[in-house]
């Protein structure tokens, strides 16, 4: 990919990440108060708005200001990373960076301007904790980094 079109994947993906995300908390808490239940799924999958000052699995809940700092230092240095090697990363490591910008952006706005981050997806079948888009972005954009250097690391050894 040429430079420009990387540029472009790589915001166009953070920036559409961070729209989805921050839209579908505004829409499911304007209609819905924290503790609400919607079932979507009965059984598998309901809407469940829910906030917290931790992370992932609530960790570290109650140190919002730290959280709140590493995830500005993770989002710059993740822009960092690709401003520096953009021409040369491939389109499958911009999207996963783009997807993890969008996500921690979108965490990131929800400390700062509402104090806590607004989670809202609940599969309660297995019994994982509420989440939100920003957290499905940053997975998706981690995995597929993984994926790429464990696929990298088999073909080395070949």
């Amino acid at each position: 990919m040429k430079n420009k079109e990387n540029h472009l994947l790589f915001w166009l993906v953070a920036l559409g990440g961070f729209l989805l995300d921050q839209i579908t908390k505004m829409v499911v808490f304007r209609f819905l108060y924290p503790g609400e239940v919607r079932e979507v799924w009965p059984g598998v999958f309901r809407l469940r708005p829910w906030t917290q000052t931790g992370m992932a699995w609530g960790l570290f809940g109650g140190h919002n200001l730290a959280l709140t700092i590493v995830s500005m230092l993770a989002i710059v240095t993740v822009i960092a990373v690709f401003l520096v090697l953009a021409s040369r990363l491939d389109g499958q490591t911009i999207f996963a960076l783009g997807l993890i910008t969008a996500g921690a952006t979108g965490n990131l706005c929800d400390r700062i301007f509402v104090g806590r981050v607004r989670d809202l997806l609940d599969f309660y079948l297995i019994g994982w904790p509420i989440f939100n888009i920003a957290d499905v972005l940053i997975c998706i954009g981690a995995g597929v980094m993984i994926f790429k250097m464990l696929k990298e690391s088999k073909a080395t050894r070949k």
